[in-house]
């Protein structure tokens, strides 16, 4: 079978991640029945060893980079309040507040706060790789003649 392409790889597991889909076994099964994952994925269906392999093979330098870089970027432009995402207890002013600044250092803290989220979920994620690996590589018992 030909290799699948690395941009198509990339969007489907930028995506899983956004749904809290960090499992390889999970987002191939995922690519059978969710429709967003199938028409990301041009309807292939690649395997949880290929998608594991992808992420921590070929991507593993660019995909945490890639991933801090698009919630920042959706944050940023009110597509996701990471309060949804991470219950961490953030308070963030509302528009209708007659004090609608923001002080510089809370903005800051704030920056650091999603940031140290996001490292912590990428922990998370390759903690979950790493495990899938050591799952994977299941060495067959070695047979011995008596």
């Amino acid at each position: 079978a030909s290799a699948y392409h690395p941009k198509m790889m990339t969007k489907i597991l930028l995506y899983a991640y956004t749904q809290k889909m960090y499992h390889g076994r999970e987002i191939a099964r995922q690519l059978e029945v969710h429709l967003p994952l199938m028409w990301l994925s041009g309807f292939q269906k690649p395997d949880f060893r290929s998608i594991n392999r992808f992420r921590s093979e070929r991507m593993k330098d660019l995909i945490d980079d890639l991933f801090r870089e698009m919630i920042t970027l959706f944050v940023a432009d009110g597509y996701v309040k990471m309060e949804d995402y991470f219950v961490d207890g953030t308070k963030i002013e509302a528009n209708a507040n007659r004090y609608t600044f923001v002080w510089r250092k809370s903005a800051e803290k704030y920056q650091e706060k999603l940031q140290a989220n996001v490292d912590r979920l990428i922990a998370q994620i390759e903690a979950i790789v790493e495990e899938e690996k050591a799952e994977d590589i299941d060495p067959s018992p070695a047979f011995t003649s008596e």
